[in-house]
């Protein structure tokens, strides 16, 4: 990698022997093996492992995690590459779950899996962002909503260069599909604005 990051760069007229770029090379093989590491790890392995037996209310047996609420998670920030052209992109995510049974999600494992998808590359057959977001639903499992916020470089400091821009995609599975009102809670809590 660190060859072909001395081609771009003699490709865009510098001199990879001055001081300044001396490892740069090194730096960006780097930064792209860290901004792709999701592939060493899989949803399941951190999902699996973090699932915990919470005790119901007056010491019983649970119920969607003791009182059977709504757990959401807001702004768990991570970044991505673009597929389309390897610029970085900011993402917010949210998160709710509806706990079931006697198990809960362990919370920081939701933001791994967030962190997880967002550094992987994936291919053009979906919208990268729109994909990311089920992919992050599914990975948790049963009643989840996910709302994606990004900040894309690509509409940002290329081509349009729409600064003010974002673009914001959800997923929902199970209650959060088929119910109306779980979904406009979710929405509000998280700050987002909903129709009537």
């Amino acid at each position: 990698m660190m060859a072909a990051v001395k081609v771009l760069l003699r490709g865009l007229g510098e001199d990879v022997t001055r001081d300044g770029l001396l490892k740069t090379p090194l730096r960006v093989a780097q930064a792209f093996q860290a901004a792709i590491q999701g592939y060493q790890q899989s949803a399941k392995e951190i999902v699996g492992g973090a699932l915990f037996a919470e005790v119901g209310a007056g010491g019983g047996k649970g119920s969607g995690g003791g009182c059977g609420g709504m757990v959401v998670v807001r702004n768990i920030e991570v970044y991505a590459l673009c597929e389309g052209c390897l610029l970085p992109f900011r993402l917010r995510c949210h998160v709710a779950y509806i706990p079931s049974g006697e198990r809960v999600v362990g919370l920081s494992k939701i933001a791994r899996v967030a962190d997880l998808y967002a550094k992987r590359l994936q291919t053009p057959i979906q919208f990268v962002q729109e994909r990311l977001t089920r992919q992050i639903a599914e990975a948790i499992g049963g009643s989840v909503m996910v709302v994606v916020e990004a900040n894309h470089m690509c509409m940002l400091a290329r081509g349009v260069q729409q600064h003010a821009s974002s673009t914001v995609t959800y997923a929902s599975l199970g209650i959060f599909a088929s119910d109306a009102s779980a979904r406009t809670t979710f929405l509000q809590l998280v700050g987002k604005r909903t129709s009537r």
